[in-house]
């Protein structure tokens, strides 16, 4: 009996091992992943230039960190493409953009921003951002997010460069985008390809360009 209650003892004693080691795995993998972003962190508020791009962040690793450019006067141009970054990291990234004065290059190629992405960047960069290029290739964004980002070209006077190159823009937002550049003075570069233009949207890009 007692050789029984043993073994019974024994094996309820093993039973929650693993479930146990595997808490203690999650805990350290919770630390390196907290480690890893304060480093990021750290690379946004000390180095002019930063290359955070396909460092697997998502939206929640990214507003974690990208809180550090609030107020920073120190980055000047941040990479954080290809991140699986969607309309939560670029609403917390809008949020960042109205207290930074310093950051004039922003890559957001290869993400998942949107239409709301898109829009809440344009809002950010219509007040009094520095922003002088953008790259917002490759982020789904449609005909709402171009007429969003074209309302932001009419009063943006900073503005440089803009990649829209790989988006779903049709010919909404290429005309809307082309209303901008009749009015708009420092844009320099626009990238539309891989979008739906099609010969109609040709023609009216066209006829800003006359203008522009």
């Amino acid at each position: 009996g007692l050789a029984g209650l043993g073994f019974f003892g024994q094996r309820l004693y093993k039973t929650p091992a693993p479930k146990m080691q595997k808490a203690m795995e999650d805990r350290q993998l919770a630390r390196e992943s907290e480690q890893r972003l304060n480093e990021f962190m750290a690379q946004l508020r000390n180095q002019p230039t930063v290359d955070l791009s396909a460092k697997n962040l998502g939206d929640e690793g990214f507003s974690y960190i990208v809180d550090s450019l609030s107020f920073n006067e120190r980055c000047i141009a941040a990479d954080f493409s290809k991140n699986g970054i969607g309309e939560a990291g670029g609403t917390q990234l809008a949020q960042a953009l109205n207290s930074n004065m310093a950051l004039q290059n922003l890559i957001m190629d290869t993400n998942a921003l949107g239409d709301e992405g898109a829009g809440a960047l344009a809002s950010a960069l219509a007040g009094s951002s520095q922003v002088r290029t953008l790259g917002l290739a490759s982020n789904n964004i449609s005909d709402v997010g171009a007429k969003a980002l074209a309302e932001m070209l009419k009063t943006n006077t900073i503005l440089e460069s803009l990649e829209l190159n790989g988006n779903v823009i049709d010919i909404d937002g290429i005309t809307a985008i082309s209303d901008a550049l009749k009015v708009n003075t420092s844009l320099k570069k626009l990238n539309i390809s891989d979008n739906y233009l099609g010969e109609e949207g040709a023609k009216i890009l066209a006829q800003a360009l006359r203008e522009n």
